[in-house]
């Protein structure tokens, strides 16, 4: 299984994903923007 786990600040948002034993397997930041949220659903 993988999570998905997400930090949402005034500027940007960051978005990690960790499987079942909590190893990070990746993670990104994108600008708090539509361009931003549509980078993050891509």
């Amino acid at each position: 299984m993988i999570t998905i786990g997400g930090v949402s600040h005034k500027r940007t948002h960051t978005f990690v994903a960790v499987d079942d034993l909590g190893r990070q397997l990746a993670e990104t930041t994108v600008a708090a923007t539509s361009d931003g949220h549509f980078a993050a659903l891509a």
